[in-house]
């Protein structure tokens, strides 16, 4: 199964689930403080409870809105050489059959989520108008694979659980579109295939897996 979606500058994910200004705001603006009074106490009381089962509702729909992305398995597939660079005008830096056959042997099966190239055209494929709406429409359980570009990378590397990469050890000449930064503090080595350059790999490379810290 292939899912994009068709606007690169879409509203990042990031936006929807880490900023809780808003959220709380909505929490707290609706308290009353407390009085001397009897009656007063008993308003008090039971603004607190309505608040209460507010929050429940606001956290039950929050919950509900994110139950997708927790049920599903999301994986990043990428190959970057020593800068993070992961191409140039829309094509590969490197040809490396090795890494085509280990996309082909991670993915085969699985769905995987790209964003729209005008060049390309697959009439199989799903149509999103974000990442959010292509990865909430994926089933529970289900692995998905991140394939990219740039943009996607980036909206999509605070939601997956794992990367998939093959580190090029060489620079490509010229690279327009990057990876985005891997942060030791959150992301784990979890193993390392080293490959030395050969007849059909003019470099070396290695295929380096990271899972996420809790």
């Amino acid at each position: 199964v292939i899912v994009w979606f068709a606007n690169s500058n879409a509203w990042k994910i990031k936006s929807r689930l880490h900023d809780n200004k808003n959220f709380n705001n909505i929490v707290i603006q609706h308290g009353l403080q407390p009085s001397a009074t009897y009656y007063s106490t008993i308003i008090y009381l039971t603004t607190w409870l309505l608040n209460y089962l507010l929050l429940d509702y606001l956290l039950l729909d929050y919950y509900l809105l994110l139950n997708n992305f927790i049920m599903s398995k999301i994986s990043i597939i990428a190959a970057v050489d020593r800068r993070m660079g992961i191409g140039y005008q829309n094509k590969l830096l490197f040809w490396l059959p090795n890494d085509l056959k280990r996309f082909k042997a991670l993915t085969t099966g699985n769905t995987i989520v790209l964003s729209t190239n005008p060049a390309t055209n697959f009439p199989w494929a799903e149509v999103f108008p974000s990442l959010e709406a292509a990865l909430q429409s994926c089933h529970e359980k289900e692995h998905v694979y991140i394939i990219g570009g740039e943009t996607v990378y980036r909206q999509a590397i605070e939601l997956a659980d794992e990367l998939c990469l093959t580190e090029i050890d060489n620079e490509a000449p010229q690279a327009d579109a990057f990876f985005p930064a891997i942060d030791p503090q959150i992301w784990h080595k979890k193993s390392k295939e080293v490959h030395l350059a050969d007849e059909k790999h003019l470099c070396s490379y290695s295929f380096v897996d990271y899972i996420k810290e809790l």
